[in-house]
């Protein structure tokens, strides 16, 4: 993880449609970390290229994937709600469990499908 703090794709509270999602995952671009893996990747080509030709007999794979849900889509933790602040989570941190999500994971959940939506967004 290369990231010093925590950010969303999508801050607006309740848009379970992510409607404000950003495509073109304009943090990502702007801190560097896209241009980071590029560059690792054509250094790794550069200096062994042979190895590189096929990417099934080597090369880098980068693993990418949000870490968190965004704050609106996660339940308050205790210290949320010991300062009252008891809509859902403050922030994206101090809550490592999928129970996190605000209603839960089960099949009714709004907050689960659009938790499910914001990955296969990322992913596009």
């Amino acid at each position: 993880d290369f990231c010093v703090q925590s950010y969303s794709f999508d801050d607006t509270d309740d848009d379970f449609n992510l409607t404000n999602f950003d495509p073109l995952l304009t943090h990502d671009l702007e801190s560097g970390m896209i241009d980071m893996m590029l560059l690792a990747t054509k250094t790794l080509r550069d200096a062994y290229p042979k190895e590189t030709e096929n990417p099934s007999l080597g090369g880098m794979r980068i693993i990418a994937s949000p870490w968190s849900p965004p704050s609106w889509m996660k339940a308050p933790t205790e210290k949320d709600e010991d300062r009252g602040f008891m809509a859902h989570a403050e922030n994206m941190t101090g809550s490592a469990l999928p129970v996190c999500i605000r209603d839960g994971v089960g099949r009714d959940s709004e907050y689960a499908k659009s938790w499910a939506l914001y990955f296969s967004k990322f992913i596009s």
